[in-house]
């Protein structure tokens, strides 16, 4: 799924050679990796999962120790922190009742924390809704 580069331009380091690998873990994960000279600045998970797991609560420990989660209006619920974001909404898949959770990791630490959140909060509310639609997981 294309994402506007304005979006992620304040997530990326400087750097010559900016790669995009993309791939699906299964038919309803989509993931997305960026690189910037062979090293990964950008990792973008999708996943369909059950209705009753928790996800804000699974991943709650990696919220934490990625510095001072805050909530954001995406999905049926979402935080962002220092060094990631997560959103999560309930939908039907395949008929069957399901949730979708996208996380994206920007795995080197920024200087300017308050841009980070911001760029990550922007992405993840367009990304969100466009890779939902795409698995096929409707609200």
């Amino acid at each position: 799924m294309a994402v506007d580069s304005a979006l992620i331009a304040p997530l990326l380091p400087p750097g010559a050679k900016l790669e995009q690998s993309t791939y699906a873990a299964r038919p309803h994960a989509p993931r997305c990796e960026l690189t910037v000279d062979k090293n990964t600045v950008l990792t973008v998970k999708g996943d369909v999962t059950t209705p009753d797991e928790d996800v804000m609560g699974g991943i709650g420990q990696r919220l934490a120790s990625s510095g001072d989660p805050a909530q954001i209006d995406v999905g049926d619920a979402a935080r962002v922190a220092d060094s990631m974001a997560v959103a999560v909404a309930r939908c039907t898949y395949e008929g069957k009742p399901g949730q979708f959770v996208v996380e994206i990791y920007p795995p080197i630490k920024a200087s300017d924390v308050p841009a980070r959140r911001e760029a990550l909060t922007r992405l993840m509310t367009v990304y969100f809704a466009a890779a939902q639609k795409a698995v096929g997981c409707a609200s």
